[in-house]
């Protein structure tokens, strides 16, 4: 599969994740604004450029906070590893 080629994202996930996001409040921007693009364009790349910046996030957050910033991106990981079985 091309990482270019758009995919389908199940909407529960794609709604857990932006809950997420607005936990963590104002240190998630950059991560809000890469799910609204991912929104738009749904591909694997733009998955795994989402994964990544929650795990910038992840990285100047502490205690809980940290916690929900890494659950958020394995479970963007696990998305971009799992992207074969969304596509028709």
């Amino acid at each position: 599969m091309d990482k270019q080629e758009l995919v389908e994202i199940p909407f529960e996930r794609y709604q857990a994740w932006q809950k997420s996001t607005e936990m963590l409040g104002d240190v998630a921007s950059g991560l809000r604004h890469e799910l609204a693009c991912m929104s738009e364009q749904p591909t694997r790349q733009q998955i795994e450029r989402t994964a990544r910046a929650a795990r910038a996030a992840e990285a100047s957050l502490t205690g809980a906070a940290r916690g929900l910033a890494c659950a958020l991106a394995l479970s963007l990981e696990n998305a971009a590893s799992e992207v074969r079985g969304w596509t028709g």
